[in-house]
């Protein structure tokens, strides 16, 4: 994303610990120079917005550590979150798909309880959450000043945040603070939603799953079945023209 000196059509940047860089102006490259070099950036709540970047494994790019004791705090750092902020993000998906379901039971008078209503409503809920972050983002203008969102770029930012994919050339601009609240709420309201989407249908895969494993058992204990019988069958013809022979032959004797 940085190419250091000049040329190459990207909009040049002040130079940065004496090194002067060219920054594609359509990337978070310029908010991640801009958060390395302007004093008061890395605040209170910008320090929990990286964190929870991290922790979800999204990582816009637009805060990184640059020392190599923040570095080393990063790598411990990443051992302890993932994993809580998975577990963390799994609970609050039951959650909200728990709520949702009940919301959908009272608009709709029935109870939802099996499988397939249950992957219904983790698909309604995926839906309006990408509706209603992507119009909030795009009412907030993130990154104003730099770009100004259109709402099919504010689905997009929204649908690579919640699959955690997170290129960086959409990402709230230091100092956007609101916005910045706004994208972790997305994350545990996104992520969490389309994770235990993800894993409903995994379950639903391996239901599937098994109730094929026991059709084909079961077709397959028939064959054999039908084989055994058809073998028995086949003795019992051997036997019965055998006894017949015996029976004609001596007959032919005693005649």
């Amino acid at each position: 994303l940085l190419e250091a000196g000049g040329g190459g059509g990207a909009a040049p940047f002040p130079s940065l610990n004496g090194t002067t860089y060219n920054v594609p102006p359509s990337t978070a490259a310029v908010d991640a120079l801009q958060a390395a070099g302007v004093p008061g950036v890395w605040e209170w709540w910008s320090a929990t917005y990286f964190c929870a970047t991290v922790a979800t494994t999204v990582g816009y790019g637009t805060f990184a550590p640059i020392t190599p004791a923040s570095m080393a705090f990063f790598i411990v750092y990443c051992f302890v979150s993932v994993p809580v902020m998975g577990a963390a993000l799994d609970a609050v998906g039951r959650l909200l798909l728990l709520l949702f379901m009940l919301a959908a039971s009272c608009v709709s008078k029935r109870r939802l309880k099996s499988h397939k209503a249950e992957t219904r409503s983790g698909v309604g809920l995926l839906c309006l959450t990408v509706v209603v972050f992507a119009v909030a983002f795009w009412n907030l203008q993130p990154q104003e000043g730099t770009r100004e969102w259109s709402l099919p770029e504010s689905i997009y930012f929204v649908w690579i945040t919640l699959t955690t994919i997170g290129f960086g050339e959409y990402a709230p601009s230091p100092g956007a603070t609101r916005a910045q609240v706004l994208t972790v709420c997305l994350f545990f309201v996104g992520i969490a939603s389309a994770g235990f989407l993800v894993t409903t249908l995994g379950e639903g895969e391996t239901r599937t799953a098994a109730t094929f494993k026991h059709v084909v058992q079961h077709a397959v204990a028939e064959a054999e079945h039908a084989m055994a019988e058809a073998e028995a069958a086949r003795k019992e013809r051997r036997a019965r023209r055998k006894a017949e022979k015996e029976a004609a032959a001596a007959a032919a004797a005693v005649a």
